[in-house]
């Protein structure tokens, strides 16, 4: 009797399991559909995630500094983060941002 309410807990936890690990992926599909990035974005993450500061991402698009600023605060605001590296990090779990081996 104790084996068999064992048994049917780990089922049900399994259950559960396969039932959040699905919604989790779910959501983050809709959040991918729903957050969108212009190239220019994209562009000033990637230098961002090159290591560059504001100053050198401004000089490697040909842009002011302020521009990039005012980039990476758009960036901030779609992914509801606050600094640089919570934008990388949204943007790659997003599928927004790709890394390659070697990029880094």
């Amino acid at each position: 009797m104790f084996l068999y309410f064992i048994m049917t807990v780990v089922s049900l936890a399994k259950m559960l399991g396969a039932v959040l690990f699905k919604r989790r992926r779910k959501v983050r599909v809709m959040q991918k559909h729903l957050v969108r990035l212009t190239n220019r974005e994209k562009e000033v993450l990637k230098c961002i995630m090159e290591g560059q500061t504001n100053k050198e991402a401004a000089a490697a698009l040909c842009v002011d500094k302020r521009t990039v600023d005012f980039h990476l605060s758009k960036i901030y605001e779609k992914l509801g983060v606050s600094n640089r590296v919570q934008a990388l990090r949204q943007a790659i779990i997003l599928g927004l941002l790709t890394l390659e081996f070697g990029e880094i």
